[in-house]
């Protein structure tokens, strides 16, 4: 099963990565013995497995030579014969013969593109990169440098250099289109922003503050081998952003998109407590608000656009270090990432939806992720809608602050429930309203025959609703529907990350749909959650379908003092309903837990508390339904496997050395034990 591609357009020779399911035949992946974790199916493999073919235009097929492989992902590389023009790529994982190759995925094929090549030195326009001391402070490079830019833009782009030095700049840097922004290496280049401090003058704090924005651009700009630093910027680098005052990253412009953005091998340096000891007057330091508040919402990166690249790079975040927002095809790999205060490492929002796409086909790769700041929230937080996220061999380590979540989608609404009249193949009308307002929205069968199928609604008659794409089983009446203007978290991979000292470590908080965890490590905190976003009451539904949990370590849990019994200091791999289901829906439907290994207090819990937070007393429907607990593995805890009231599904093969309590089952589950 292939899901997208790394990139939609590409040019003859480059490599693109596919993304999907069994993209390689599992059989090669040893099993682990014993309480010997496994990595599951996220490592590369030594053999190349993969097949990848491209359809030509005439019917014929080119094979391409695919450069690394794994059950998840593999990398092939564009002929070099291919000409301009639309294609379909298909993979193959070596089984199934001509009937195992995969869906088509759409390629374009473009003539590579080249930006203008020709150099302009900064210290050409007059920039001087040392502290050359003059009677308002140091000397301002800011004039010439943005000369320079100019002179590049002129050119229709080209080449900024900056030789090492430290360049002391006074206002904001505009970046041209088509533009690289390039020092000479980021450990001897720096460009400082206001301070009150060490440049400006002395001690003039408000003046030092009127620089809100440090580089902005609109589109198709580079910045690298480059080290920044800013103490009062509000974004520090944003793009689009047409004007330099921001108070937040919502000030980025909605009506553009930065595409085309990189920034490679800098050192961006947002540092709300520089030099504190010399700044006791500064009111930044002395109201807690604004630190507390205010700089949750700062950003040291702000991007709204496709093909966003942000690698090998240092990001200390006064605030969020990364924020994206309607971004597709954005790559994050292999950058130290410190969060800041009351913020994140990488958010992801989705601003302007539905006219703006929802966040989605996004690599997060082998980033290590730390705290500077007590006062944080998750490691990586995505809010609303989502899909196709690539997650894979990242480290994080929080501190147990509030909201320590270690990857974090956040589901949302608003949300109606409906109950079906009638259906046919391409329809569904629903009872008791007049007229659905829902156009756009997407529709989930949360109770009854077909539970767990979802369509868009294209139009809308009244209270029939005609769907995108025609049901695979027909709903009978009587079966309930969720509706959702945000769209499901949908076809994420999170694979091989190691989190500690987290909140929830991997949480689907709500409205997540097809999820593979697979192959992580989470120590002192909580697992893998899936749980109905609890925010608002109103909420019919916010739940979580056919996500798989495989080969996952918890070790010393320590999370939430209301699970499997009120025992502290249980972490869990599970799922946990906490909402209100008069309205007769699922919460959490299908989910596989394969493979994972709990040790220290840790347990794989299906919560048994419900919307008034006492224990044991649910006598509703099922909440949790399908639930597959397998050949799991249980050494030196307290508990092993909870379930509590409304769950059905299976327990089986599963294994215990020194558990006290290996499953306790309530009365109301319906959980079968083989």
């Amino acid at each position: 099963r292939v899901q997208w591609l790394s990139r939609e357009k590409a040019s003859a020779g480059d490599t693109v990565r596919i993304f999907g399911r069994n993209l390689v035949n599992l059989d090669f992946y040893p099993v682990a013995a014993g309480y010997e974790q496994s990595e599951g199916y996220g490592s590369y493999l030594s053999k190349i497995v993969t097949q990848v073919m491209i359809e030509l235009p005439n019917g014929d097929y080119q094979a391409c030579k695919v450069t690394k492989n794994s059950a998840y992902d593999a990398s092939f590389v564009i002929p070099l014969s291919l000409t301009i023009g639309q294609y379909k790529v298909y993979a193959h994982n070596g089984l199934g013969g001509k009937y195992g190759w995969s869906d088509p995925l759409a390629l374009t094929v473009e003539k590579p593109k080249t930006w203008p090549a020709r150099v302009f030195n900064v210290k050409d326009y007059g920039a001087v990169g040392a502290a050359v001391e003059n009677e308002d402070g140091w000397n301002d490079d800011a004039p010439a440098i943005q000369k320079a830019l100019d002179a590049a833009e002129a050119n229709g782009g080209g080449v900024v250099y900056f030789p090492a030095g430290n360049y002391y700049v006074s206002k904001t840097l505009s970046i041209p289109q088509y533009t690289t922004v390039r020092g000479e290496s980021r450990e001897r280049c720096w460009v400082w922003f206001p301070d009150a401090i060490d440049h400006g003058k002395k001690d003039d704090y408000e003046t030092a503050r009127k620089v809100e924005v440090g580089i902005r651009g609109i589109s198709d700009f580079t910045l690298e081998n480059l080290s920044i630093h800013s103490v009062y910027t509000n974004v520090l680098v944003g793009a689009p952003l047409a004007h330099d005052n921001a108070q937040t990253y919502k000030a980025i412009n909605l009506d553009k998109r930065a595409d085309n953005v990189s920034i490679k091998n800098c050192y961006l340096v947002h540092e709300p407590y520089y030099q504190y000891h010399y700044r006791k007057q500064d009111s930044l330091l002395t109201q807690s608000s604004q630190l507390d508040e205010s700089w949750g919402m700062k950003a040291t990166v702000a991007l709204h656009g496709d093909n966003i690249n942000i690698t090998n790079s240092r990001i200390r975040g006064g605030g969020m270090c990364i924020t994206l927002i309607s971004c597709q095809y954005t790559n994050v790999a292999r950058n130290e990432l410190i969060i800041g205060r009351a913020a994140n490492a990488v958010a992801t929002r989705e601003f302007g939806y539905p006219e703006l796409p929802r966040p989605q086909k996004m690599i997060l790769e082998d980033n290590v992720m730390w705290v500077a700041s007590p006062v944080h929230h998750s490691g990586f937080w995505c809010h609303a809608t989502s899909a196709d996220f690539f997650i894979a061999r990242n480290s994080l380590q929080l501190t147990w602050g509030c909201d320590s979540e270690g990857l974090l989608w956040h589901g949302w609404g608003p949300e109606q429930a409906y109950e079906v009249a009638s259906a046919t193949e391409n329809t569904i009308t629903v009872k008791d309203v007049d007229k659905v307002k829902a156009l756009g929205w997407e529709c989930i069968i949360v109770r009854g025959k077909g539970l767990g199928q979802k369509r868009i609604i294209k139009e809308i008659n009244g209270n029939e609703l005609v769907l995108d794409n025609p049901w695979k089983i027909i709903p009978a009446e009587g079966t309930r529907i969720a509706l959702l203007y945000y769209h499901v978290h949908e076809g994420h991979i999170i694979i091989q990350n190691k989190l500690s000292d987290t909140g929830a470590g991997i949480f689907g908080w709500g409205c997540t749909y097809d999820w593979v965890v697979d192959g992580n490590s989470m120590t002192r905190g909580g697992g893998v959650m899936f749980d109905e976003c609890a925010y608002s009451n109103d909420r019919p539904w916010s739940g979580n379908f056919f996500n798989q949990i495989l080969h996952n370590r918890v070790d010393q849990g320590r999370y939430n003092n209301q699970i499997t019994g009120r025992v502290w200091t249980i972490g869990y791999t599970g799922t946990g309903y906490c909402r209100e289901f008069n309205r007769g829906v699922i919460g959490n439907l299908g989910h596989i837990y394969r493979g994972n290994l709990s040790t220290n207090d840790a347990a794989i819990s299906f919560w048994d508390r419900v919307s008034d937070n006492t224990l044991h007393n649910y006598k509703g429907p099922l909440v949790d339904v399908g639930m597959v607990v397998e050949d799991n593995w249980f050494k030196d805890c307290n508990l092993g496997i909870s379930v509590g009231d409304g769950v059905s599904g299976v327990i089986r093969g599963n294994n215990f050395n020194n558990v006290e309590t290996k499953i306790r089952k309530s009365e109301r589950a319906e959980m079968i034990q083989e």
